[in-house]
């Protein structure tokens, strides 16, 4: 089955976490007085703080704020990481001495292998009934954002079997959902970028992601529901739909270039999600079709993740 949602911060933290087979990584929580930055190699460097022992990889995503220059702080990503020195992009830093209190956040998640599984359960109150399916795992995940409107997901699932009873599986009371406000393709989805930055001379009117970890039921002799769930390749798939501007993005869909997608759905808290796919190619297009007159023309990419070699995915999540 299917469970669809509005997107919210820590609304699909461990939801996240079961289609990519994995966990997200220590947070990083660091405040230190002897942080600076610096303009030549756009880099942040310490004096006394380690950086290969506060949870920060090549690739991943951190929230700077604390510096006096309103430049150096936000969201950057880590290029490189030394014991002394970050270098990262996504931010233009302004030299700064250190002196402040700069703190760093962040957890990401990538691929994984670990196979994750979840018990649901209905409850219809009025009769007391509870409906269950347990050994339930995540074969697809799917992000839709359009102009205008909330940003939707849906997680779909394959399990083991269902079950009805007069009293829930679970142990102990359930625990409340979080209450952030839903995101929207307005406020909220911000920095959309490809190649490493901004998409510049147009805009986006949609974007939308689909992860297909090609689950499959294992039946056996004796057993009603599935014995088993096999795990086939994880695919990450998505669309964009710009207005149609120039010749670079369907330029590198004629040329079979490798590129990278990333955005951000971040909440007026500061709280939320980045999305990168490191590694992209274009598989196909609408060749930007002149749908009559009067009407925008519209150039429509699909496109494909590939593993990354260095970080190792298809497609990461960093949360905040």
């Amino acid at each position: 089955g299917e469970i669809n949602c509005e997107l919210s911060a820590a609304l699909l933290d461990d939801r996240l976490e079961g289609p990519r087979f994995g966990d997200f990584s220590t947070a990083v929580a660091s405040a230190a007085t002897d942080l600076s930055a610096a303009n030549a190699d756009n880099s942040i460097n310490s004096t006394t703080t380690d950086f290969t022992a506060e949870n920060i990889s090549a690739g991943q995503w951190i929230k700077v704020a604390g510096f006096t220059d309103a430049a150096n702080n936000g969201f950057c990503r880590v290029t490189s990481v030394a014991a002394s020195k970050l270098v990262v992009t996504g931010l233009t830093l302004t030299d700064e001495a250190a002196g402040d209190t700069v703190t760093m956040a962040g957890s990401m998640l990538r691929n994984g292998t670990t196979k994750k599984s979840y018990t649901l359960e209905k409850k219809f109150a009025d009769i007391t009934q509870f409906i269950s399916y347990t050994g339930m795992i995540v074969s697809e995940l799917n992000l839709a954002v359009e102009a205008g409107a909330i940003v939707t997901g849906s997680l779909g699932f394959m399990g083991k079997d269902g079950a009805i009873a007069q009293v829930t599986v679970g142990t102990g009371g359930p625990t409340a959902a979080p209450t952030g406000t839903p995101c929207n393709a307005v406020s909220n989805v911000v920095n959309l970028r490809e190649g490493g930055a901004a998409i510049s001379g147009t805009y986006a009117k949609s974007l939308s992601l689909a992860l297909s970890n090609a689950l499959r039921g294992q039946k056996a002799i004796g057993v009603l529901g599935n014995a088993g769930i096999g795990v086939g390749r994880c695919e990450v798939t998505g669309s964009i739909s710009l207005y149609f501007e120039d010749e670079t993005l369907y330029e590198k869909f004629i040329d079979n270039t490798e590129t990278s997608i990333d955005f951000r759905v971040i909440d007026g808290s500061g709280n939320g999600y980045i999305f990168t796919l490191p590694r992209v190619k274009y598989s196909s297009s609408n060749d930007a079709e002149v749908s009559g007159g009067d009407q925008d023309v519209m150039l429509d990419l699909q496109f494909q993740a590939i593993r990354h070699a260095t970080y190792d995915c298809t497609l990461q999540v960093d949360k905040f």
